[in-house]
């Protein structure tokens, strides 16, 4: 019976007997069971705890960066991977990951020197290759960043990155064969790969290939049900190879499964535009289940252009004093200012452009338009205070 009370106080004794270098090395193993079962939030708590009982301990950066780049703490990455460099110089992983997170802050000199460090350590990571590529392109040396590529994709034939950057070197060089050659064998590799699929539907519509269009956009749409970019590319497309016939009935079958995809259904209401019929256009908008801001200022924007200008004026006012409606009100502040311009109506429209302004101090057009308006008045003094 005394066996068991024996072994828990010898438990104690025992971790209280471990070494600072013991606990911390088994709070960054746990830290890494957890990381790796995506649970970053109690992985980080471990690296703490690992790096008040060893401040210097590199791991615990590296696992906090590596959490952070998960998350998108791109700052927050950047420090924690800056941190483990510090603290061991010849880390691959902190060198690699710096240099990709300096070349996203535009930081190129020392993406560079991050680069050139880890490649000096690893020179057959395709990562980093890559990596150096981006940094050549961005000075206009195609010729090295090309080779540079060209290694990466022999070691790595499917790599996406490595596969879009070349293919796209190619293109700078005027050898779209080539580009074409090799996305197409990267992508039976890999063939739900988005980027390859993209690039090879620009070259197809570049080439007026339709057909290789419409394959490559329905293998897109496939991957990609809800984007409605994709929807819109392809009624166009359809218009191309049908004169249009097509499109409406395209754009009507995806509206019937994804009513809420306003892009679309606004897309639907300039077919109805481009035909003449105003009202369809309206119409079509009215059909939507809920009127978002979008949509609302869609259909102002129609009522003005065709003729309807109170109707449009009323429309945009309502918008433009709607505080759930986001960009969308300030869109209709600077439509209300251009509709009072057309109607030779100054001071109405100055004093939209200065209700945006107070609203969104940033807006660069509000304070374009509002100096011309100011300009023609002869206002001159406010006009450059504008336009500086």
């Amino acid at each position: 019976m005394l066996l068991l009370p024996a072994l828990i106080v010898l438990a104690v004794l025992f971790a209280g007997c471990q070494s600072k270098e013991e606990q911390r090395d088994s709070l960054m193993e746990n830290a890494k069971k957890l990381e790796a079962s995506a649970d970053c939030a109690k992985a980080r708590e471990e690296a703490r705890k690992a790096l008040e009982i060893d401040p210097n301990c590199a791991a615990a950066y590296l696992l906090l960066g590596r959490c952070d780049m998960k998350e998108e703490k791109w700052a927050d990455a950047l420090h924690n991977f800056g941190r483990a460099h510090s603290l061991a110089p010849t880390d691959f992983d902190a060198l690699r990951n710096l240099s990709r997170l300096s070349l996203m802050t535009e930081d190129v000199a020392k993406a560079e020197e991050y680069a050139s460090k880890a490649l000096a350590l690893r020179p057959d990571s395709v990562e980093v290759k890559v990596t150096k590529a981006n940094l050549l392109m961005r000075k206009k040396d195609i010729l090295p960043a090309t080779q540079l590529l060209e290694e990466a994709v022999k070691l790595e034939p499917a790599n996406e990155e490595a596969v879009v950057g070349l293919a796209s070197a190619y293109l700078n060089t005027n050898k779209a064969e080539h580009a074409k050659a090799l996305l197409k064998y990267a992508l039976e590799k890999k063939p739900d790969s988005s980027a390859m699929l993209t690039l090879l539907l620009n070259l197809a519509f570049r080439e007026q290939d339709y057909a290789s269009a419409q394959q490559y956009l329905t293998k897109l749409q496939t991957l990609h049900p809800d984007d409605e970019h994709l929807v819109i590319q392809m009624a166009d497309l359809l218009s191309l190879l049908n004169k249009g016939k097509d499109a409406p009935a395209y754009l009507a079958d995806y509206l019937t499964k994804y009513p809420k995809a306003d892009t679309v259904r606004m897309r639907m209401a300039e077919l109805s535009l481009t035909d003449g019929k105003v009202d369809a256009a309206l119409a079509e908008l009215d059909k939507a289940p809920e009127a978002t801001p979008a949509l609302r200022l869609a259909k102002a924007t129609i009522l003005v252009r065709s003729g309807r200008t109170n109707e449009g004026i009323a429309a945009l006012r309502s918008l433009s004093t709607d505080a759930k409606a986001g960009e969308s009100a300030n869109t209709a502040l600077l439509g209300l200012a251009e509709v009072y311009l057309d109607q030779e109506q100054p001071d109405a429209a100055i004093k939209a452009l200065t209700d945006l302004i107070a609203r969104s101090p940033d807006n660069l057009n509000a304070y374009i338009l509002r100096g011309q308006t100011y300009y023609f008045q002869k206002r001159y003094a406010e006009a450059v205070a504008d336009l500086s």
